[in-house]
């Protein structure tokens, strides 16, 4: 029969374990794992090594975070009780920071030597990479192709098409912007290995999946980005998870690749203080991101004065103005009914300016600004919304919006927004339930199968609290997740002030094909119904378009062509006479527009 057992600094400390409720392990995904231990004997010290064990299984690896002291008695004789509470391995992951670290950097190819530059690209032999450009590769080099990097040197390397292959022949230069994709476990890996030196973490026991080839990863020093939050990103991005185990051994991998030793049916479900619940606590299926304007061109206009007109009509609404030339020279600006003295004058989220005087006839007056809510990124389920529509009336919309504005990256920022979608668009459902089996880890996969309830399905485990009930007997309760996530899931970061730290200025898309930041701008003035509107030609992936729809008398309405936009692009634009639409999308991999930001006024 198995025994519980605790190890301090790696010395067996068992005999001096309180062993009737003094020991619990709380297991998370997602969230540091935690436990209490109730001792006596000698007084440990805050920050030594706690290893919990059940016979040859460690269920709990860390350190001690507090130690609380309670003098106590037991048949007259005075004696301390101490009580430890314990922080899994990924503390220590807490207070060491990246500096300065990018992934997917720009290459220029030369086709004599068949090489690639890159200056300090960060390289090893042999690892896989992927290539992105604005405009056309260098010839020999295709998108959504995974390469294998050889001869290796400080500034360059080159390509193979397999693992030891011949290089690549570069046949030309290219045209555009080129970059580099690094996968996502080779990232993992640097981080590890670059930022978290010397704190013992094993990067060969555990899971470590590939995941996706990221778009970009930048993590300025001055962000003050620990190593788990941009851990925390990552998985976050590739929709995966990570943690150390209690061997500290990293883990990083899809949600659903280990299976759990037993499965619960009809004939063990009674037994086990079964519950089934579904719940919409944390169901969207609207997600925005408020993202930075620094990833964006800012609107630019142009007035040109006649000697009398002294207030102008922005296309858009502004929320911050940048600058204002007139003929060239940089003037001052003022909020309208506050400051004086100013050249021109505006007020936040309106579209007049207002000069002091008027500009003398030819005189050009340049406003450059950013558009209210323009660094805002929308994705959304037309389906879900329906569905959610039809069962409880009403439009069906459950939005969300999450706050990343120190997050420069356009595309960043939408991938994020689908990823939390993805997650979070159908209905949870929980199980709960109780055991004395021993054998699950959080990260399992469980199948249930309990008919009476319908249910035939399998579930993720991400809670899982340990209490010993004696020294030989454990007691665990259990809450698995299905169809979509719960508090406490992948935004635990996000939302519960840095469980692992804030994600700070990480900037990650899913990649792997060509992409461009083109951007388009287009407004419609409407006289008749807009049939089949198809936007720009030849738009490269990764563009945005900005399109404005001023109604007219008709009220007039409006279809996509479908070749061009999304299946599910809104068509209810203003009936309001005047009224402008103001709607911004982004070029997708599978080359149409998809809907970032939407909105109407009079």
């Amino acid at each position: 029969m198995a025994n519980l057992s605790v190890t301090i600094n790696d010395v067996d400390v068992s005999s001096s374990i309180i062993w009737d409720g003094g020991v619990s392990v709380e297991q998370a995904l997602t969230r540091r794992w935690t436990a209490s231990i109730t001792r006596k004997g000698t007084a440990p010290s805050v920050g030594q090594r706690i290893g919990i064990y059940f016979g040859a299984t460690r269920l709990f690896g860390g350190t001690i975070q507090d130690v609380t002291h309670e003098p106590s008695q037991l048949a007259g004789i005075p004696f301390t009780r101490y009580r430890l509470a314990c922080a899994s391995w990924e503390s220590r992951l807490d207070s060491k920071y990246v500096e300065n670290a990018v992934y997917g950097q720009v290459f220029y190819a030369d086709d004599t030597a068949d090489t690639l530059e890159s200056k300090y690209h960060g390289l090893s032999d042999g690892f896989p990479v992927r290539v992105a450009t604005s405009d056309t590769l260098p010839g020999g080099l295709a998108v959504a192709t995974t390469y294998y990097v050889r001869d290796v040197t400080t500034h360059t390397f080159k390509l193979a098409a397999t693992l030891g292959g011949s290089a690549i022949d570069i046949a030309d230069v290219g045209v555009g912007v080129h970059r580099f994709l690094w996968r996502a476990k080779e990232v993992v890996l640097d981080l590890i290995g670059r930022f978290a030196i010397g704190e013992g973490i094993d990067t060969g026991a555990g899971d470590i999946d590939d995941g996706p080839f990221l778009e970009q990863v930048v993590i300025p020093y001055n962000a003050g980005v620990s190593v788990s939050a941009a851990l925390d990103s990552i998985a976050e991005t590739c929709g995966f998870i990570w943690y150390l185990d209690p061997d500290i051994a990293l883990n990083f991998k899809a949600r659903s690749t280990t299976a759990a030793p037993w499965d619960i049916d009809d004939d063990n479900v009674l037994s086990l203080g079964f519950t089934y619940r579904k719940t919409r606590e944390a169901y969207r299926n609207r997600e925005l991101i408020v993202g930075s304007f620094a990833g964006l061109v800012p609107e630019e206009e142009t007035f040109t004065g006649d000697g009398v007109a002294a207030h102008w009509w922005l296309t858009h609404r502004a929320e911050i103005i940048e600058s204002v030339t007139i003929n060239g020279e940089p003037v001052a600006i003022g909020i309208d009914g506050i400051d004086s003295g100013q050249s021109l004058y505006w007020n936040p989220g309106e579209r007049n300016l207002r000069a002091e005087t008027a500009p003398a006839t030819g005189e050009d007056v340049v406003i450059r600004y950013r558009a209210l809510g323009s660094n805002t990124y929308m994705v959304e389920d037309s389906g879900e919304q329906a569905a959610r529509a039809a069962v409880e009336g009403g439009s069906g919309l459950y939005a969300h919006i999450v706050d990343d504005s120190s997050n420069v990256d356009a595309l960043g920022s939408v991938a994020r927004a689908q990823s939390l979608l993805d997650q979070y668009k159908t209905i949870a459902e929980e199980i709960r339930y109780t055991t004395k089996v021993d054998g699950l880890q959080v990260g399992q996969l469980q199948s249930v199968i309990v008919t009476s309830q319908g249910i035939n399905s399998n579930y993720l485990l991400d809670q899982i609290s340990i209490r010993a009930m004696s020294r030989t007997m454990l007691f665990y309760s259990v809450r698995a997740i299905g169809g979509t996530a719960l508090p406490d899931w992948m935004d635990t970061f996000a939302n519960k002030g840095g469980m692992r730290g804030s994600p700070g200025s990480i900037r990650t898309g899913v990649g792997g094909s060509s992409s461009s930041s083109g951007s388009y701008t287009d407004e419609q003035t409407l006289t008749a119904n807009m049939v089949d509107y198809a936007g720009p030609a030849s738009p490269a992936v990764g563009s945005f378009l900005e399109l404005d729809i001023i109604q007219g008398s008709g009220p007039y309405t409006w279809t996509w062509d479908a070749a061009q936009f999304a299946a599910d692009t809104p068509t209810n634009i203003t009936d309001v006479d005047g009224g402008r639409t103001h709607i911004r999308f982004i070029r997708k991999s599978d080359d149409l527009w998809h809907v970032t930001s939407w909105y109407s006024a009079a």
